[in-house]
Formats: C-alpha cells, sequence, structure tokens
C-alpha cells in the first residue's frame, strides 16, 4: 500500500506523539529521583504536577489516536 500524504502526516505526528512522551516520561523520572534527596523546593514540586498533567494529556491523546 503507498503511502499517502494524509497517512504520512499521521504517521509523523505519532512519531512525534511518542517522542515528546518519552521526552516527558525522562523528565518526570528525573525530577522524582531530585526530590527523593532531602530538602525539595517548591519550584521542583510544581514543576512535577505540570508533567504529570502534560503527561496524562499526551497519554489519553495516544490512546484516542490508537
Amino acid at each position: 500500500m503507498a503511502l499517502t500524504m494524509t497517512r504520512t502526516r499521521t504517521q509523523m505526528a505519532l512519531t512525534q506523539l511518542v517522542e515528546t512522551l518519552a521526552n516527558l516520561k525522562g523528565e518526570l523520572a528525573f525530577v522524582e529521583e531530585w526530590l527523593a534527596e532531602d530538602g525539595a523546593s517548591a519550584e521542583l514540586i510544581a514543576r512535577r504536577e505540570v508533567l504529570l498533567g502534560k503527561l496524562e494529556a499526551l497519554t489519553t491523546t495516544s490512546r484516542a489516536v490508537d
């Protein structure tokens, strides 16, 4: 089956979505490791909440597309 422009764009969008999701999970893991140390700052806690929100949104989007 030949790739149409629409199918190519869809595959590119899904690839970008997965890459963004992987980067987000990596940053979240880094933040959570840092939070495990003593004296975590309020900014770090806030960053974790932002990352969790983005992770949920991207996961929901990927499930809707799949």
